[in-house]
């Protein structure tokens, strides 16, 4: 609005100039007519452009009031442009900084997601290791558990086993079955018990004791057998076994001496059950060997009584007794012992006759 104001007033010392100019003018049309045509002319030119400026000026004057609402109209706008603007700004910077908070948020966010895919990553890779270290945890947790399964088998063999040992060697009855995993040993389930006197290791260890006591050739016999002869306590399964092993080993010796003596040039047995089933051919071969020997004997003194009595019938003489009231030949037993010893002297002994 000053601006138009500046521009009227402009205008208005215009027009001032321009009618000082004319009454400048008039005056000096006092001077020559000559020259009055041409000023004259002159001034109508200004007049008219005179006219014409205060045309322009009334027109723009008109305008300025015009203006002059418009502007204030504007100026309202501007006020309330600058009131939306400053609203606008405020919103705008409220929404700058909630932005710029979301950003943050939104890279926090992204950092935090980052940091947990990491950690998942991390996470799988320690599920698949302990997966890994869990199956191989089982492969030897099983061969663990078939070894635990081996062993509480081997367990109770031998803890059925030193039981067994123990009645054995108590002389008790003890299972004859073994083998507890194969049904076909079930009938041997059966509790034997024989009868054996000689199972008292107590009385075999005293007897033992005793006998290499006064062995004076015998010291590391006796020194052994020492250990076990105390009637005040019980022996333990340890013990008994090494006293079994002893009686076992001695029995063996017995056996084979009696055996290489009734068959010098027979093979020996390689096993103790072959020892003893020789052994049980000894009475047998004795009672030959007896029968043998009575044979030998009662052949010499036929022979030593044929060669005096040359008519004389062996069989006659062996089964029948002489006629006449003679006496019966276990009257002359005496009297012929003396001379069996030394026909006995005479046999071999080494015939024997089936």
């Amino acid at each position: 609005m000053s601006t138009v104001l500046k521009k009227i007033s402009s205008a208005t010392s215009g027009l001032n100039e321009a009618f000082t100019s004319l009454l400048r003018g008039f005056e000096v049309s006092k001077g020559p007519a000559a020259n009055q045509s041409v000023e004259v002319a002159e001034l109508r030119r200004q007049i008219g452009s005179i006219d014409a400026d205060i045309t322009l000026v009334n027109e723009r004057l008109k305008e300025s009031q015009d203006g002059a609402a418009a502007v204030e109209a504007l100026r309202a706008e501007l006020v309330q442009a600058k009131e939306q603007a400053r609203v606008s700004n405020a919103a705008a910077l409220k929404a700058a900084k909630e932005l710029r908070a979301e950003q943050a948020a939104h890279r926090r966010s992204e950092e935090k997601v980052a940091k947990m895919a990491m950690e998942l990553k991390n996470a799988a890779d320690r599920y698949d290791l302990l997966e890994k270290k869990n199956k191989a945890s089982s492969a030897d947790l099983n061969k663990a558990l078939n070894a635990t399964k081996e062993m509480r088998t081997e367990v109770r063999g031998v803890r059925e086993e030193l039981q067994q040992a123990s009645k054995i060697t108590a002389g008790g009855s003890y299972l004859l079955r073994t083998k507890f995993l194969d049904p076909k040993y079930a009938p041997l389930d059966g509790r034997w018990s024989p009868a054996d006197a000689y199972a008292d290791l107590a009385k075999s260890t005293a007897d033992a004791a005793k006998f290499f006591k006064d062995q004076g050739d015998k010291e590391v016999e006796k020194l052994f057998w020492s250990q076990f002869n105390a009637p005040a306590r019980p022996l333990p399964l340890s013990e008994k076994m090494v006293v079994v092993a002893e009686l076992h080993r001695l029995f063996g010796l017995a056996m084979r001496s009696v055996i290489d003596h009734l068959w010098p040039k027979r093979p020996k047995p390689d096993s103790y059950f072959g020892l003893v089933q020789q052994f049980l051919g000894v009475v047998p071969q004795i009672d030959a060997m007896r029968r043998s020997t009575c044979i030998e004997g009662a052949r010499m003194a036929l022979a030593r009584v044929k060669s005096y009595w040359t008519d004389m019938e062996a069989t006659i003489v062996a089964t029948q007794n002489p006629a006449g009231g003679q006496y019966p030949a276990e009257h002359y037993l005496d009297q012929v012992t003396e001379g069996a010893r030394l026909i006995g002297a005479q046999c071999s002994k080494n015939i024997l006759f089936e």
